[in-house]
């Protein structure tokens, strides 16, 4: 068991392939699932990617397998979706992009622009036309930072404070599921990128995470006289006040939640502390007064310690989540305002608990 898809970064991550011979290989491959068991987490969930170098054929976007590496090679980037598959609704998506930076992939933190909706047509892989439906601002969230150090001609020391993920967010409203593609228009700050594409699977089915859906009447352990907090939380330090109600309870008082499906001690990827301790628990501190929190422990913390592996507690199949990080936006109706899975900040939670408080 496993979380996010996320791209890994660090000693998980080969220094000696590029992202050019990644696009190559998928060429040779001849398909547009590419499974990136070096870079990403997959836990079976399945990305279909493809490009193309933005020409239009009989009235539409080619999104043809056969454009996949020209669109890549082009610009130098590697785009995959961030995020598992939306379903029908309004979904908060999120896409990353990744460059050869001395010789390895690495995030781009430095893009800004919009995405470009289509409906692929056809029966081909994953379809050959696509006909524009929309477009979105992408916004660029980063988390994590990490420190770099180097020495001016005069000795001094300059420490950069990079980002250590980003990706880019839209929210994006699907009338259909099946295969959709995406046409990236971007600029580095200082001059425009190519147009490239890809494309992505959207489940025909509405979703927990879709804008507007209920969320169910769950009641999860909290603390109590014969409950650790220990054992149902692995953050450290834990935050008790989490963990003193049940979903179902505050939802009869009619408040805006802030619910967290999140392990920080046992994250496969090593980015759910992160977006625990540097959007929620901000957040927490800021809206505490007029907002519930809740943190859920997606994984059985005594089956992980006995070392019997990866347990999802009841709760995950209760909301229908396989993967982490989770963190949903409820409104006093006790419906979706947004679900944000994987990366998030600060900043972007805290937009949305705007909302849900105007609303």
């Amino acid at each position: 068991m496993c979380s996010v898809p996320w791209i890994t970064t660090g000693r998980n991550r080969p220094a000696k392939t590029s992202v050019i011979e990644l696009i190559r290989a998928s060429q040779k491959a001849g398909a547009n699932m590419i499974r990136f068991s070096k870079f990403f987490l997959l836990c079976n969930l399945c990305l279909v990617l493809a490009c193309g170098d933005g020409g239009v054929a009989d009235g539409g976007l080619d999104f043809s397998s056969e454009s996949v590496t020209e669109s890549w090679e082009d610009v130098g980037i590697l785009p995959r979706r961030a995020s598992s598959p939306p379903g029908i609704g309004q979904s908060r998506v999120s896409f990353a992009f990744m460059s050869e930076v001395d010789g390895a992939p690495a995030f781009r933190h430095d893009l800004q622009g919009i995405v470009e909706l289509f409906q692929l047509n056809g029966t081909g892989e994953p379809g050959t036309i696509g006909n524009q439906f929309a477009r979105a601002n992408l916004e660029r969230v980063s988390i994590g930072r990490t420190e770099k150090v180097h020495i001016h001609a005069d000795g001094s020391n300059h420490i950069h404070n990079n980002p250590t993920v980003s990706v880019y967010t839209a929210l994006i409203d699907f009338p259909t599921g099946g295969s959709w593609g995406a046409r990236f228009i971007l600029n580095n700050g200082t001059e425009g990128i190519k147009p490239f594409l890809l494309t992505f699977l959207v489940q025909d089915a509405n979703l927990i995470s879709s804008s507007g859906s209920s969320i169910p009447e769950s009641r999860q352990q909290i603390v109590s006289d014969s409950v650790s907090i220990a054992t149902i939380s692995s953050a450290n330090p834990p935050n008790p006040e989490m963990h003193n109600i049940t979903i179902a309870d505050a939802l009869s008082d009619s408040q805006p939640m802030v619910i967290s499906f999140i392990t920080p001690a046992f994250c496969q990827s090593k980015l759910c502390g992160p977006v625990l301790e540097e959007a929620v628990n901000p957040n927490f501190l800021r809206y505490r007064e007029s907002v519930t929190f809740i943190h859920i422990e997606p994984y059985d913390i005594a089956t992980l310690q006995s070392g019997s592996g990866f347990q999802l507690v009841d709760i995950m199949a209760e909301w229908n989540l396989k993967t982490e990080p989770w963190i949903f936006v409820i409104g006093s109706d006790g419906r979706v305002i947004v679900g944000l899975e994987g990366i998030t900040n600060e900043a972007e939670l805290a937009r949305y608990i705007d909302q849900a408080l105007a609303n």
